[in-house]
């Protein structure tokens, strides 16, 4: 009686769970991965196969239809769709672009083949120089809008006042330059020397066509003086203190523009003091920002292999 029931038990068990062609789907699932790029193919290939395992688990509780085959058909489709897209398909994210360090270095150097196309070379920068130099081409006055003897005083003055001013500035930011990789390096050293070179450069410029443009005298060298020359002043403090700041938020690894920003503690508290956690979208680490000039250090958490499937693309 008792072999009769396990036989009987058996045949069930063989039509509710017949033999399972696991190597089979595998083996599709192995041959999808390959198409996927390298950078995340073991990623995609752990997913799947986990979900194939999970797909069986339903099937012997009975969940699914006593075969599998249907399902697991439709997990190998959605895998090669899936790869093939990941592979072949052009996607294009046009935040994430702008937060890399290639969109920024591309909109520098497209800001100064603007200004000098629309300077005509930068023209009155060159003029200048060469005044300074000592060999002032005959129209010098009247492109730079004032005697070549004044020029060098009355743009020597502000260029002092501005780096001070940046120096202050940047200094009181506290910028954290530990932990830097020469990508790093490079990446501020390009944004300091767009700074230095193309503030100067359209204040000089927009001063002299402010200071030859037809209007009254007056209206001229007041706005194409002492007012632009203070907008130039505060233009490059900003814009050193900002190649500072926005390296301070960037990935040390990707140089990617840190995402996701959550504010933690408050700026009254001293036990918990105000800081901003950001993360790396594609999965290098975390920042903990500090908020206050009192407060630690910035810190920089790295991540391990373990978090990459939470920024991998679906």
């Amino acid at each position: 009686m008792g072999i009769l029931v396990q036989s009987g038990r058996e045949r069930a068990m063989a039509h509710v769970n017949p033999l399972r062609p696991l190597h089979f789907y595998r083996a599709l699932l192995g041959l999808a991965a390959w198409i996927v790029p390298g950078d995340s193919r073991a990623i995609r290939l752990a997913r799947w196969l986990g979900d194939l395992d999970g797909l069986w688990i339903l099937v012997d509780r009975g969940e699914l239809p006593a075969s599998g085959l249907p399902a697991s058909a439709e997990l190998c489709r959605s895998a090669f769709g899936a790869a093939w897209r990941s592979r072949f398909e052009f996607s294009f994210d046009w935040r994430r672009c702008a937060r890399g360090p290639a969109f920024l270095a591309l909109a520098l150097v497209a800001g100064f083949l603007l200004a000098a196309g629309v300077s005509h070379g930068f023209s009155a920068t060159r003029t200048l120089f060469a005044v300074v130099a000592g060999a002032a081409p005959a129209g010098a006055r009247k492109l730079l809008g004032m005697r070549p003897e004044n020029a060098l005083v009355a743009h020597l003055l502000p260029v002092i006042l501005a780096v001070v001013a940046a120096v202050v500035l940047t200094a009181l930011d506290r910028p954290s330059l530990r932990g830097l990789t020469w990508r790093g390096w490079l990446l501020l050293a390009g944004k300091l020397a767009a700074a230095a070179l193309l503030v100067p450069a359209l204040w000089i410029e927009g001063g002299a066509a402010l200071r030859t443009c037809p209007a009254p005298l007056v209206l001229r060298l007041l706005i194409g003086g002492p007012v632009l020359a203070l907008v130039f002043v505060a233009g490059l403090a900003r814009g050193v203190w900002w190649c500072f700041h926005d390296q301070r938020r960037r990935c040390p690894i990707c140089q990617c523009r840190l995402v996701m920003p959550v504010s933690i503690g408050n700026r009254a508290g001293t036990f918990e003091p105000a800081t901003t956690e950001l993360v790396c979208e594609y999965g290098h680490g975390a920042l903990a920002a500090s908020e206050t000039q009192l407060g630690p250090p910035d810190r920089w958490n790295a991540f391990d292999s373990s978090w990459a499937t939470l920024f991998v693309d679906q």
